[in-house]
């Protein structure tokens, strides 16, 4: 299986898939974060979201290319590791505004970039579920004092 997936019965997954490039140049590296598709032991991808360039030998240095993304999500991301004390520059462009694409720039102080960019955005991601849940319990506390003032 690629990546190490887990197998599910037609279950649409976000795995790390090994497709690996070599350039005789400085050594760089590619993977590609893929969204696929599995039937039993056979996956297929529907979709590549995430390429990393970087380089074998710092892992600490790379830039993530993300499909179908905008400042929305890139500016949060950016955000969020650049509270994280292991990353020492965060920055994003936008090649050309009529490309769907956002490179997000990862310089560590030693640690993978790759991992430090997951942790941030698995922090962004608890930060949006609370958000999300002090608005909900905002919403229904309004709710609560509006049926309040009608009864009265």
């Amino acid at each position: 299986m690629p990546g190490g997936a887990t197998v599910w019965s037609s279950y649409r997954f976000l795995c790390i898939f090994p497709r690996s490039t070599r350039s005789r140049l400085s050594n760089p590296f590619r993977f590609q974060l893929g969204i696929g598709v599995c039937c039993g032991l056979h996956c297929s991808i529907l979709e590549w979201v995430l390429m990393e360039l970087g380089s074998y030998s710092d892992q600490s240095k790379s830039t993530f290319s993300l499909v179908d993304e905008d400042h929305t999500f890139a500016n949060s991301v950016r955000f969020t590791l650049n509270q994280d004390p292991r990353v020492s520059f965060c920055g994003y462009s936008i090649p050309h505004p009529s490309d769907n694409r956002v490179n997000i720039r990862v310089q560590t102080t030693g640690d993978p970039a790759k991992e430090v960019l997951k942790d941030g955005c698995q922090d962004l991601m608890l930060m949006c579920q609370h958000v999300r849940s002090t608005f909900a319990n905002a919403v229904s506390d309004f709710k609560g004092t509006q049926q309040n003032m009608d009864t009265t």
